[in-house]
Formats: structure tokens, sequence, C-alpha cells
């Protein structure tokens, strides 16, 4: 994190300690904790190509980000085969269903469209363009970016493997502004989509988690 300007912590701590804190009140969305360490015009800077970089005015800007991870004891190899292919979501999430690609014979890559398909409950449906933004098969950072055409937010993937076990992050930033989050809520029936996402997130991967773990 490169700068923590006007924050309200105290007490001697240091400038990494509150970045570690303000990072687990936003992966659980603790708003009264993120209230209490950044002051409300604060921006946070974070530098980087991850599913965190990027600039954060106040707090507001802070809780547009949800993420959830988890630790997955196969190669992330396999787990860049298995997240790479955006057709098998369907296979983890409580949500997507699965996706088409523009072109089905097309080999994941920057560029890359499809549309996927979601679904909560039996009568609400409702489909998202997205294009592919980021592919890396690198053995030290392998990422692979899926992002909304329209601003209604961004879904990022990023690995970081240590030997036989892949760090998986899943992550979503609310980029929408009012109007379409009402109309989102219309559409999915879900008011609270940070908190609603950050359980699915979780969900996702624990499913994921344990269908590469049993192969």
């Amino acid at each position: 994190m490169n700068s923590i300007p006007s924050t309200r912590s105290g007490g001697g701590v240091t400038p990494r300690e509150v970045a570690a804190r303000i990072y687990a009140a936003i992966s659980c969305g603790d708003t009264a904790t993120v209230n209490e360490l950044i002051h409300p015009q604060a921006t946070l800077s974070v530098p980087g190509a991850n599913p965190v970089s990027g600039s954060y005015h106040g707090t507001a800007g802070l809780l547009e980000f949800t993420w959830a991870a988890a630790a997955i004891e196969v190669p992330a190899a396999a787990v860049y085969a298995a997240l790479s292919d955006v057709r098998r979501m369907g296979e983890w999430s409580p949500e997507c269903v699965g996706a088409t690609l523009a072109d089905p014979d097309a080999e994941p890559m920057v560029g890359t469209r499809f549309t996927g398909h979601n679904r909560i409950g039996r009568w609400r449906a409702w489909t998202t363009r997205c294009t592919v933004t980021v592919t890396d098969r690198r053995v030290s950072l392998s990422t692979c970016r899926r992002a909304a055409a329209s601003p209604r937010g961004a879904s990022t993937w990023f690995r970081a493997p240590d030997g036989t076990r892949t760090e998986v992050i899943q992550s979503w930033r609310d980029r929408r502004g009012p109007a379409r989050r009402r109309l989102s809520a219309l559409t999915s029936g879900v008011r609270d989509r940070a908190s609603h996402n950050r359980q699915t997130m979780r969900l996702t991967l624990l499913r994921l988690k344990e269908a590469l773990e049993r192969v």
C-alpha cells in the first residue's frame, strides 16, 4: 500500500498493522472498523497489478471492493486450466450457471468475449457480457481477469502458486452508479450485492477446492 493518509488509528501501531486491519475489515464487510481506521475523505493507493491494485477514495470507495480467498492443494497449472475455461463456472458458482463464448473454438486470451449466464432461484435469470482482460500462465503469478463491459462491476481471479499449493482470490469491485444498482436489485432480487457476492464467492472457492483436490 503506497500511503494511508489521515487514518484514525492510534496507540503506536505501524502503517503495516493498520493496512492489515483494513484489508481484514474489507474482506468481511466490517463497515464499523473501516470507518474507525479511514478518514471519510482519505484516498488509498495500492500499486501493482493484482486484485487490490488501484485508488480507493474514502470509506465508501474501499467498501466497493469485495473478495474471498482459498488455498488449494494443487499446482497452479491445474487451477488455471479450470478457471480459464469460463464455461465451467457453473460447476462451482451458486449464481453463475455457465458461459457462452462468442467464438466456441477460441482459446481463452486477452480480448476473448463471452456471455455469462446467471440465475438466483427459479425465476430470476440474467446475462452479462464480459471480456477477458488478463491471462498469465507463469508459474510465479497466474492471472485471469474477466471484466464486465458495462460498469456493473468486475471479477478477477488471481493465483499465487507456492510449490503444489495455489492461493486463489476471487474479487469484485462495484463500479456502478445508483441507477444501475437499483436496476440490478430489481433484476436479481439482491439488495446488498457486496454481502451477497462475498458469500457466493466463498462458496464458489470452497466448491472449486473440493473439486480440484479430489482429482
